[in-house]
C-alpha cells in the first residue's frame, strides 16, 4: 500500500467561456493525495486501486475504486506498513 502525493490540474467549467473571466481563473495544479494498492505501473503512469477482492486468498479476482497518475504529476510516494 502507498500513499501518492500529486498535482492535480486545473480544469474549468465545460462549454464556452468569456476570455476575461478565464484570466481571473487560477489554474495552479492543485495539491492531492492518495492512498491505494499499486495495480498497476509503467514508464507514464501509476495506477491505484483502493479495494481488491480474492476470492481463494491468493489471486486477486476483482479491483475497485481504481486511478490512474500520469507519473508527471507525481512529486512524491511513500510506503506504507
Amino acid at each position: 500500500m502507498v500513499q501518492v502525493f500529486w498535482a492535480d490540474p486545473c480544469a474549468f467549467a465545460p462549454g464556452w467561456e468569456n476570455p476575461k473571466k478565464i484570466k481571473e481563473i487560477d489554474f495552479k495544479p492543485q495539491p492531492c493525495r492518495s492512498v491505494g494498492y499499486v495495480y498497476f505501473e509503467d514508464e507514464d503512469y501509476l495506477v491505484l486501486v483502493g479495494s481488491q477482492n480474492s476470492k481463494n486468498g491468493k489471486k486477486i479476482d476483482e479491483v475497485g475504486d481504481g486511478l490512474s497518475i500520469p507519473k508527471v504529476l507525481i512529486k512524491e510516494i511513500q510506503e506504507l506498513s
